[in-house]
């Protein structure tokens, strides 16, 4: 409905407002120096831009400034790749929904606020889209093991958005599908879900370094983070400065490493050690080496390769 209303210029933005006779200031109650219609509350807005940069979209910006109608830039948006569409559109959102809070009397949420929650809605209907996916059928629904000679680690990050808090989780399995180290933590601060992915990958793929391990696969069901961490562009986001460590651990103490992204079905040893370390423990981390807790242990056991069980 969101989108539609875009595409048609039926937001009730103030400029919108005034053309219809009603009495009102039509500036724009987030930056209070111009007229509010779409194309500078959107696109223009000084603050939107700051939120177009975090999300390293600026060009896309730009692109989107120039369009004359709301239908162009709908139009515009479907000519871009599908998750950068998604990004766009849940941008687009956030911002409407933090822009009606101001203009409602309420707080203005800073950049890094609307950042985060952006990265949480997609990574919800990313984890969303893979259950439906399952649930038709498509794609693989078991965990693989990695192959001969290289070691798979798989994290999860989990996030209380009421609390700002979270956790994290990793496991490391050979070849043979057997747990060679596995961990889980609690984050008393979480900035994000996102924040949340990048610390669990990080401690994943740290203590496979101080393993001595040379050849290793990072696999996650968070697209947007294995997506930065492919990328060799710079990134601003909240987490920059984190991705930017995981990447330089994963080429400084590895002679192979990719990153690859999973079904959360694939992902459910990670992800319960994740929920652990958000929802039982109270701070710190524990470690498992050659071993499992208890509460994850049926989940290891069905990744087993099925002559393994």
């Amino acid at each position: 409905m969101f989108i539609w209303r875009l595409a048609h210029n039926s937001l009730p933005v103030r400029r919108n407002l005034a053309s219809r006779g009603i009495d009102l200031d039509t500036k724009c109650p987030i930056c209070r120096r111009f007229d509010e219609d779409c194309g500078h509350l959107f696109f223009r807005c000084k603050y939107a831009r700051i939120c177009w940069r975090l999300m390293n979209m600026e060009g896309i910006r730009t692109q989107l400034m120039e369009c004359r109608s709301g239908v162009e830039t709908i139009n515009k948006i479907w000519e871009l790749e599908r998750t950068t569409q998604l990004k766009v559109i849940v941008l687009l959102w956030r911002w409407w929904s933090a822009r009606n809070k101001v203009n409602d009397g309420g707080r203005m949420q800073n950049a890094n606020e609307i950042f985060s929650s952006v990265c949480y809605s997609l990574m919800k209907f990313g984890k969303l889209e893979q259950s439906v996916m399952k649930k038709l059928g498509a794609g693989h629904s078991s965990w693989k093991p990695p192959p001969e000679d290289i070691y798979k680690i798989n994290s999860d990050g989990s996030f209380d958005p009421n609390n700002r808090s979270g956790g994290w989780g990793f496991v490391i399995r050979n070849t043979n599908g057997e747990v060679l180290y596995a961990g889980a933590g609690n984050i008393t601060f979480a900035g994000s879900a996102l924040q949340a992915e990048a610390i669990a990958a990080y401690e994943g793929v740290l203590q496979a370094a101080r393993l001595g391990m040379s050849r290793i696969i990072l696999e996650m069901d968070a697209t947007v983070l294995a997506s930065a961490l492919k990328s060799r562009s710079i990134d601003r986001s909240a987490i920059g400065c984190l991705v930017h460590r995981l990447r330089d651990l994963m080429h400084s103490e590895f002679t192979f490493c990719t990153v690859s992204v999973c079904n959360r079905s694939c992902n459910q040893v990670a992800d319960s050690l994740a929920a652990h370390g958000a929802y039982v423990m109270t701070s710190g981390s524990d470690v498992f080496m050659s071993q499992v807790p208890d509460y994850v242990m049926k989940l290891v056991l069905g990744d087993l390769p099925a002559n393994d069980i």
